[in-house]
């Protein structure tokens, strides 16, 4: 009995570990995508600027 316990003990252990790590794999692969996502928009608002910015030149010329 005692022995069992003991495995079970063990087991939900183990359990809660795999639980821990897979939240940390999630939260960090949330944040890169964030991240990810983030540094695009901020790209693709810097080559709309810069694009604007030299047809306007352009034009003005």
């Amino acid at each position: 009995m005692g022995c069992f316990n003991l495995f079970s003990l063990l087991l939900g252990f183990l359990f809660l570990l795999l639980m821990f790590v897979l939240f940390v794999f999630v939260c960090l692969v949330l944040v890169f995508w964030v991240f990810n996502v983030l540094m695009f928009v901020l790209l693709f608002s810097l080559v709309c600027f810069f694009k604007v910015l030299f047809f306007g030149l352009v034009l003005m010329s």
